[in-house]
């Protein structure tokens, strides 16, 4: 295992660094030849591609260069706040009216109708849109201009939205968000990426300025930072020509504030983060692995994209061969995974912790004409496996269970002794016999294979043990 990853990782070193340097032997990558690319004089950007299938549909975008990362103090959740008002009135679609002509038009909000925020940029999408309705084609164009550069942030409207993003908030305030949040102020310490968290602060979100949120989107929603992309069933030089004539009016921006691309410190020693959550059941080990950024000038070049499908490759080889390790009989981890550019693991085993721990249960068969109800003397208990992780012996008690609708009633202390093996739980009729480990169990209990039904053992560090 230490060895895999330590050879795919100086593999995958080896191959970064070594597509870095040839970046500059190797030629650009081609650009699709359908793509219509052009920028306004204001500096808007767009791109335009005719793609007949499926048919009678297009999808609109508008990208902002800009996220969470461009947010001051104050403004601490407002780029995200900015993406929820878009659909909460612009100039020329007031209030609710945007939703509902695009629900009326077939256009689904929340399926076809989205947007996301993320810490370095902001995507609005209108998808699946039924060009052939007259109208559709001009009125989505007109509402990614309005996106642009025409919102009302009406302060109603404003108010309205604060619960729902403190609602948003409240459903995601998961162990790993929580933990997360605690994590990135270590691992990005002195950077801007620390706590640029696109959620926010809740203090932020319930009480900002109304002017506080339009500062952010006059300086920052500009046409030198945005990009319209119509890809579908369309005519290009007719989306082209509608393009230019209608986002002309959007204000160029030539004192603007420079969008700075903050980078990410290095550190000279490892940096170790423990952190922990009650809400959090298993162990998990990260590992992340800093490397230098590829320059934008170099991003579209050939040798960038063999890196890319390098490292994805390697990815894509040590993901399989962990997820071989996960199908042996005592693997060293419940999970394990990896993605491109960082490594990591999510572990679930430890001497002192076992969430769950799968039993075989195998049915003596002159117990199984036992009547229901009647006592039961002389329960059957097989031993079949052997699995000690620690110094020492730990007792358990061995009892039966009546099993009922309501549950399962003790029915009887049958014996006691050292566990020193892996135990069965024996289940016969409305009869189930459980393993109950004393509160000071250090064992680890792993799976057997079954030969006739299976039961799970629940182990919490108490007395716990039940079918």
């Amino acid at each position: 295992m230490k060895h895999l990853f330590r050879g795919l990782f100086v593999a995958a070193v080896i191959i970064c660094c070594s597509f870095q340097q040839a970046f500059a032997q190797l030629p650009p990558i081609p650009v699709d030849p359908n793509v219509r690319i052009g920028q306004l004089d204001n500096g808007l950007t767009y791109y335009i591609r005719k793609n007949v299938l499926p048919e009678n549909r297009a999808d609109f975008y508008i990208a902002q260069k800009v996220g969470s990362i461009q947010e001051e103090e104050n403004q601490r959740g407002l780029a995200h706040f900015l993406e929820h008002m878009c659909f909460n009135g612009t100039t020329h679609f007031p209030g609710d009216a945007l939703k509902q002509y695009l629900e009326r038009i077939g256009v689904k909000f929340g399926e076809n109708l989205n947007a996301y925020t993320s810490v370095d940029e902001t995507v609005y999408n209108i998808s699946n849109v039924p060009v052939t309705v007259p109208g559709a084609i001009d009125s989505c164009l007109l509402i990614l201009h309005d996106w642009s550069n025409d919102l009302t942030l009406d302060p109603k409207e404003i108010d309205k939205e604060r619960g729902v993003i403190n609602e948003e908030w409240r459903t995601r305030m998961s162990a790993m968000q929580r933990m997360q949040e605690k994590m990135l102020p270590q691992m990005f310490a002195g950077t801007k990426y620390a706590t640029c968290f696109p959620i926010g602060t809740m203090d932020v979100v319930m009480n900002f300025k109304y002017q506080t949120l339009r500062d952010y989107y006059e300086k920052w929603y500009r046409p030198d930072l945005q990009g319209i992309v119509v890809v579908g069933d369309i005519d290009v030089d007719a989306i082209e020509a509608k393009i230019k004539t209608m986002f002309a009016d959007v204000p160029a921006q030539p004192e603007a504030a420079e969008r700075v691309y903050y980078p990410v410190n290095d550190n000279k020693e490892p940096i170790i983060i423990i952190e922990q959550d009650k809400e959090q059941p298993h162990i998990q080990a990260l590992i992340f692995n800093k490397h230098d950024a590829t320059p934008d000038d170099q991003k579209n070049n050939m040798g960038y994209m063999v890196q890319n499908y390098a490292t994805n490759l390697i990815s894509s080889m040590l993901n399989a061969r962990l997820n071989e390790l996960t199908q042996t009989a005592n693997p060293p981890f419940i999970y394990a995974g990896t993605y491109a550019n960082g490594y990591k693991i999510g572990e679930q085993a430890s001497t002192f912790q076992v969430t769950s721990a799968k039993l075989t249960v195998n049915v003596d068969p002159d117990t199984q004409k036992q009547k229901a109800g009647s006592s039961r003397k002389d329960p059957v208990v097989t031993v079949v496996d052997a699995t000690d992780n620690t110094v020492g012996k730990s007792e358990y008690d061995i009892k039966y269970y009546t099993w009922t609708d309501a549950g399962a009633t003790p029915d009887g202390n049958i014996q006691k002794s050292e566990l020193s093996e892996v135990t069965d739980i024996t289940k016969v009729g409305k009869y189930v016999v459980a393993v109950e480990l004393k509160a000071n169990s250090n064992y680890v209990i792993d799976s057997v294979k079954s030969t006739t039904t299976e039961a799970v053992l629940l182990y919490d560090g108490k007395t716990t043990g039940y079918a």
